[in-house]
């Protein structure tokens, strides 16, 4: 290992850190500068005058998406990403309706595919978000019972961040540029709903959806959790 870069290590000091593990060629420069874009602060001290990213707005958030996946060679960080900012809003959905399991259950099929991105896993993520999508095409009764519509929009939004995630590995799992785009269009939207349902923790929500991509942008991935 350079003995800058072990030191850098050493010292916990994540600028010098950043800057060795880009001199040695660990990370490369249009992976940090998408990191500093996405307000990483190590980054953002190495390229602080490149214009930041709006994740809320689907064009730029789409570009982030896709852009990180690029950098890494990776097609699934888009779903990921999105099963994880679904994971954090699953609650706001099961408190309202404890015996409905299908957001929580395309979750899993988006995890299962993430793991195993086989045609099996594909399909099922597929089957998984279209049975939870029926819910918002058909505005099934039960759902419609939330008298409060603001109380309403948060729930419905937790939701469609699950059905959303679910489609974004299911079109990723086609393997046809189409299918890619379509998936980070569905990705995004997984981040749009779940920073709603996060209501008045919105802002939060989306700040912590866009360190988790600037992590993603610069090889810090690490394992997927469980739920």
């Amino acid at each position: 290992m350079d003995r800058d870069l072990r030191e850098a290590k050493r010292s916990g000091n994540r600028v010098d850190l950043l800057r060795s593990r880009l001199r040695v060629g660990e990370v490369s420069q249009q992976q940090v500068e998408l990191a500093a874009r996405l307000g990483h602060l190590a980054a953002l001290e190495l390229f602080s005058d490149l214009e930041p990213v709006d994740l809320a707005d689907e064009d730029s958030g789409g570009e982030a998406l896709a852009g990180a996946g690029e950098v890494l060679r990776n097609d699934t960080l888009h779903a990921r990403l999105a099963l994880e900012s679904a994971r954090r809003v699953l609650r706001v959905w099961e408190v309202e309706f404890v015996n409905d399991m299908r957001p929580r259950e395309a979750l899993a099929a988006v995890h299962a595919w993430l793991e195993c991105p086989c045609v099996q896993h594909t399909l099922e993520a597929g089957a998984a978000g279209n049975q939870l999508g029926h819910v918002f095409r058909t505005d099934e009764e039960e759902h419609m019972l939330i008298n409060d519509p603001d109380r309403f929009r948060l729930v419905s939004a937790a939701g469609q961040a699950a059905c959303s995630a679910a489609i974004a590995a299911r079109t990723v799992g086609a393997e046809t540029g189409a299918g890619v785009v379509t998936g980070i269009r569905s990705a995004w939207s997984a981040l749009d709903h779940a920073a709603t349902a996060a209501g008045e923790d919105s802002d939060s929500e989306r700040a912590w959806q866009r360190l988790r991509l600037a992590s993603y942008a610069l090889g810090e991935v690490g394992e997927l959790p469980n739920e």
